[in-house]
């Protein structure tokens, strides 16, 4: 589910929690991180609200799932 409104909205709600936090708050949208961005915040971020439940743990299990099929191209291509 994407916020209504697009980047605008989410750069909106960035200002409020941050306010809210005290604190400087990155909000990302999930579908539109390159893949690093999206690797370090299953890794490090804090999930604040998950609309639909597993989720998050799917979207790890997806890219755990295409590094490894990478790992193994490579290891494949090296073997040659």
């Amino acid at each position: 589910m994407e916020l209504e409104g697009g980047p605008e909205a989410l750069s909106r709600l960035a200002v409020r929690l941050s306010r809210a936090a005290g604190r400087e708050v990155d909000l990302v949208s999930l579908r539109e991180a390159p893949p690093l961005l999206r690797f370090e915040i299953a890794r490090d971020g804090i999930v604040i609200v998950e609309r639909t439940p597993l989720v998050r743990r799917d979207v790890v299990a997806a890219r755990v799932a295409r590094a490894a099929a990478w790992l193994d191209a490579v290891a494949r291509a090296a073997r040659l």
